[in-house]
């Protein structure tokens, strides 16, 4: 009966240790599931943090492909929408620049070197020029620009390239009005050597801006 009783006692006094055991084993089981969540849950939030910002790049990016694409669709229009540039004729080229167009003039077709009045032969030249812009533009305004090469003046008549080449720019436009052009309608201004070209004679030129 002893014995048996002392048994109990000791099943008494392990029981409460196992329970103890058994619980702080099933409470580091939960912090661990608990940790486990906390980040599972921060890389969702990052994923989502990232896909987040990929989506306004991307919303980004598709802003200024429409905006580019508008751009370029109004590009088009304007280009079509304006007439054809007139025909090129001996030494003279017609373009276009930032939408104006520019006819640019050979400046050994107008003048002999270091001068400023018109060759003989320039004059058919010019008419041509005269012509097609009293056809093409007849209620434009012309800006006429002198430009010459890097070579120093070799006369006391111009003080500088600046000089000559507003010289050559209002012999131009001179000429100009006597074929009908309005005196109102022209400006002038003269580059000199600045803005130069591949050579010398291609440097030596004047050029015309059709002012819309």
């Amino acid at each position: 009966m002893e014995l048996r009783m002392h048994g109990w006692t000791r099943l008494a006094t392990f029981a409460p240790l196992a329970l103890v055991a058994t619980l702080a084993g099933c409470n580091t089981d939960t912090k661990m599931n608990q940790q486990a969540l906390l980040d599972e849950n921060r890389d969702l939030r990052a994923e989502l943090d990232r896909t987040r910002t990929n989506l306004d790049d991307a919303d980004a990016r598709a802003m200024r492909a429409e905006t580019e694409l508008g751009d370029a669709r109004q590009k088009l229009a304007d280009a079509a929408a304006q007439p054809p540039l007139p025909e090129n004729s001996s030494g003279a080229t017609w373009s276009e620049r930032d939408g104006q167009p520019v006819v640019d003039i050979e400046g050994d077709v107008l003048f002999d070197s270091g001068q400023h009045d018109l060759k003989q032969n320039a004059q058919t030249t010019l008419r041509s020029i005269a012509s097609q812009i009293k056809t093409e533009y007849p209620g434009s305004s012309i800006r006429i620009d002198g430009f010459t090469d890097t070579d120093r003046i070799k006369t006391k008549k111009y003080d500088s390239n600046y000089h000559l080449g507003f010289e050559r720019a209002f012999a131009v436009g001179q000429y100009l009005m006597k074929q009908g052009l309005g005196r109102d309608r022209i400006s002038y201004g003269s580059f000199g050597p600045h803005v130069p070209r591949g050579t010398k004679a291609e440097s030596r030129r004047v050029e015309i801006t059709i002012i819309e």
